[in-house]
């Protein structure tokens, strides 16, 4: 539960930061962060295993291009969430991987 409002609140912070990302609420927010561990649960580890060796000859770059594209599954599902275009999703990858590692503290 914590880590849907905390990517409810990640989603509300890109919305401000990126001009390309359109957030519709806190609901919408909160749906957007439920869908992504939903998507990050099911969908990412198969896309991950069939992509393993692009990403190992790419040094893992390719990883930030299945976040970037499960960032526009989630737009694409959830109706109010707004991602324009590959390239902010990419960028709202990155954050998102960065903000992951941090919060992790692994």
């Amino acid at each position: 539960m914590i880590r849907i409002l905390v990517n409810a609140v990640f989603f509300m912070v890109m919305s401000v930061l990126f001009t390309n990302i359109t957030v519709n609420g806190w609901i919408v927010a909160i749906a957007a962060g439920l869908v992504l561990g939903i998507i990050n649960m099911l969908v990412k580890p198969v896309l991950q295993v069939l992509a393993l060796p692009i990403t190992i000859f790419t040094l893992g770059f390719f990883a930030l291009v299945i976040n970037a594209f499960m960032m526009l599954l989630v737009a694409r599902i959830v109706p109010g969430l707004y991602i324009g275009g590959f390239w902010t999703a990419f960028f709202v990858a990155l954050f998102y991987t960065v903000l992951n590692g941090l919060f992790k503290g692994d």
